[in-house]
């Protein structure tokens, strides 16, 4: 539990000396974006220094958390700030992540530098949101929670039917269930797909409520 808190923290700082450097003093976003944009090529390179080159069934940035990151990235990059109402949505895998990380599964050892570099993939994106939240001021919309979870459901079915098949792989976590804490609270594959996805709805529809609540206060 320690060597999680600390990794968390490390990536905090890391995330937020980043987040000081180019937006703060620099008051670049496109410099912010590069960064980003380097922090996916750092994690890609550790995964395939993890796992070997040729592995990909394990190195792609292709589970959620990644996809949001690089969404996330190009939207500070381009400085397209409409992303925020899908990325809100989306950060909540990165929570999932923290809370729950599948980094022993995956055979990371605990406060390695895979460690660190998987939290500051996932911390990255709170930064994000933040940093088009204070430039952009953006609002959510009613409704936002139905197309973020179309978005997370589609990709999810990508995954689920050419890419995990195509690489013998388990991205999205959608081809086999994680010997994970979260996971034990579902039933056995296929099943637990249909729990997840009701899961997905329901989480993400009071989320907007939330988030209507606070914006209309």
């Amino acid at each position: 539990m320690i060597h999680h808190l600390l990794s968390v923290l490390i990536a905090i700082i890391i995330c937020f000396g980043i987040y000081q450097y180019s937006i703060v003093y620099k008051k670049s976003n496109k410099l912010y974006g590069k960064l980003l944009f380097i922090i996916i090529i750092i994690s890609w390179l550790v995964r395939i220094n993890s796992f070997g080159v040729d592995n990909f069934k394990l190195t792609l940035p292709l589970h959620l958390c990644d996809i949001t990151l690089i969404i996330g990235a190009y939207a500070i990059y381009k400085e397209r700030f409409s992303l925020y109402n899908l990325l809100i949505f989306l950060s909540l895998g990165s929570v999932l992540a923290i809370l729950f990380p599948a980094l022993e599964v995956q055979g990371f050892k605990l406060f390695a530098i895979e460690n660190i570099v998987f939290y500051v993939d996932h911390v990255s994106t709170f930064f994000i949101l933040y940093t088009i939240y204070k430039q952009d001021n953006p609002k959510i919309i009613k409704g936002d929670w139905i197309r973020a979870s179309l978005f997370a459901l589609l990709s999810g079915l990508i995954m689920l039917l050419i890419i995990n098949p195509l690489l013998d792989s388990n991205y999205y976590f959608v081809s086999e269930p994680l010997n994970n804490q979260i996971f034990l609270l579902f039933p056995a594959w296929p099943y637990y797909l249909i729990y997840f996805l009701i899961l997905l709805f329901i989480i993400t529809f009071l989320f907007e409520k939330v988030l209507l609540k606070i914006q209309n206060k």
